[in-house]
């Protein structure tokens, strides 16, 4: 089984915006239109353990919202998430974990460019340190397993991106974003929040 759950559609900021008054925030607010989160989704081969696709300012309340009430925990503490896939080192994707820092250990899988920019451009590897902890591991773009349910996933190298706004000397070698491909059960799902630009191996790993 492959279960896809999208946990938000909006850019940074969600919709409507705290600071904006474009129309489409303006009628969000005047007709009481149901607030977006920020985008993510999460994924899972048996719908107990997800694993995010970057892990938004919004996280806590997606988690809650979407997956909590699908479980039947036996401990006072659980999490329901296994790991965290990053696909760029954006601040609308990564802020998350901080608030993630009250479970156990996280997982987080990135390109190394996106590992390097978030240790030393936010010291996130030494801040969550001092609390639970994380584990990261490369986006590889060759197949591998994510969990025992099955779930399967690689990563696509994206042309295009920039580096973030608080890492501009970033030199890092690698894609500076990625896709990511999941399989499990004879099913294949695409996740591809930071297409910059539509060349020919995106367009064979669509296909």
């Amino acid at each position: 089984m492959l279960e896809v759950l999208v946990l938000g559609t909006a850019a940074g900021g969600g919709f409507p915006q705290w600071n904006c008054a474009c129309e489409n925030c303006r009628r969000a607010r005047a007709e009481n239109w149901p607030p977006r989160r920020q985008s993510s989704l999460a994924v899972s081969a048996d719908g107990r353990t997800w694993h995010l696709v970057n892990a938004s300012p919004d996280v806590a309340g997606q988690i809650e919202t979407y997956l909590t009430p699908r479980l039947a925990p036996a401990t006072a503490r659980f999490s329901p998430v296994g790991g965290i896939f990053l696909t760029n080192a954006d601040l609308d994707h990564t802020l998350g974990l901080l608030q993630l820092r009250e479970g156990e250990s996280l997982n987080v899988t990135a390109p190394a460019a996106v590992h390097a920019s978030l240790d030393r451009g936010l010291r996130l590897g030494e801040v969550l340190g001092a609390y639970a902890g994380l584990t990261w591991r490369d986006a590889t773009t060759d197949w591998s397993a994510v969990d025992a349910a099955g779930l399967e996933v690689r990563a696509v190298p994206l042309a295009g991106g920039d580096p973030p706004r608080y890492d501009r000397a970033s030199a890092e070698p690698g894609p500076l974003a990625v896709g990511y491909l999941f399989r499990a059960g004879g099913r294949v799902a695409g996740v591809f929040p930071d297409v910059a630009v539509i060349d020919e191996p995106l367009r064979e790993a669509l296909a």
